[in-house]
């Protein structure tokens, strides 16, 4: 997608949490709320928009036309929002109870494949079992597996 969405992406990861800060349950939801309802100097009102998308989807339900503030997005911007929101809860995931134990990624994708190798220094079977659990949305918007190893 380019440098300015790749910059969405590490800001929608840097706050994907944010919501924690209203409540734990639903923090992706809280998460968006705050995000779209803040004035976040540097973010114009589509990057707001953007950035809350991500982070709403970044656990739980998978994005659907019934939900506004992901229907108002044009086409290419929805997929986009999938894209990255499906990358961001693969991330998210493979630093689940944020111990860093992931170093590296390796990532070898094809027309029907992406399969990432994680480099680590201690075991990270649990993180790659969590992330393979949600690795739905990216297979569904890729249209590709996904597989995830220990390298």
């Amino acid at each position: 997608f380019g440098d300015a969405a790749g910059e969405l992406l590490r800001f929608s990861a840097q706050l994907h949490d944010i919501g924690y800060y209203l409540n734990r349950s639903g923090h992706h939801k809280h998460g968006q709320y705050i995000i779209m309802n803040s004035a976040l100097s540097g973010f114009s009102h589509d990057e707001l928009i953007m950035i809350g998308n991500i982070v709403r989807y970044h656990r739980k339900s998978l994005p659907t036309r019934d939900h506004i503030h992901y229907k108002i997005l044009d086409q290419n911007s929805r997929f986009m929002v999938r894209v990255m929101a499906g990358i961001l809860r693969l991330a998210d995931n493979l630093d689940r109870g944020g111990r860093g134990r992931v170093k590296e990624l390796l990532v070898k994708t094809d027309k029907k494949s992406i399969q990432i190798h994680v480099v680590a220094d201690e075991p990270t079977e649990i993180e790659i079992q969590c992330a393979m659990g949600e690795k739905a949305l990216i297979e569904q918007v890729l249209d590709r597996s996904v597989k995830i190893l220990q390298a």
